[in-house]
């Protein structure tokens, strides 16, 4: 896949591309494409999140690449390690991180939900008030999958988005 989308790009969308950094840094918080160790890493389990938490150089980490808006949660609580799972689900869901938390946090895709909800998800991060705030609306699912196909993309990229996987 990666081979087809290089050939359609021209040199300077090519250029463009190579100028762009893997992740950004902010006061409080970091992200990265899919993890902090590697930018294609999946953060899916609780056991992907125990992983990157040493790679982790802010408290919130907003990351991607699962396409599942999710929150992987930890505290360190008489020095042992807490976790928390939330998951956002139906339209609109919010997450406050807590104040001595350690938080990787997914909106989810716009493009390609993996959730089985295939509503686009998107997020607002407020990083002064810690504040997730996951976000579901409706698209033209049908258009989306009928251009899939003229493209030429395998058939379960298109029908994978009536399911959101």
């Amino acid at each position: 896949m990666v081979e087809r989308h290089l050939g359609e790009l021209g040199e300077s969308d090519r250029s463009y591309l190579d100028g762009m950094t893997t992740g950004a840094m902010r006061d409080g918080w970091a992200a990265a494409h899919g993890g902090f160790r590697r930018p294609f890493d999946y953060l899916l389990t609780l056991a992907d999140a125990e992983a990157q938490l040493e790679h982790l150089s802010a408290p919130v980490g907003l990351i991607g690449h699962t396409h599942v808006p999710r929150a992987h949660v930890s505290v360190d609580h008489e020095g042992e390690r807490l976790w928390r799972v939330i998951d956002f689900d139906g339209t609109h869901r919010s997450y406050r991180v807590p104040p001595r938390a350690t938080a990787f946090l997914n909106p989810g895709s716009v493009g390609q939900p993996r959730d089985g909800n295939r509503f686009a998800a998107y997020a607002l991060f407020d990083a002064e008030t810690r504040h997730f705030e996951v976000h579901r609306v409706p698209y033209d699912v049908g258009a989306v999958i009928r251009r899939v196909r003229r493209a030429g993309y395998p058939e379960r990229l298109a029908s994978r988005l009536l399911e959101g996987r």
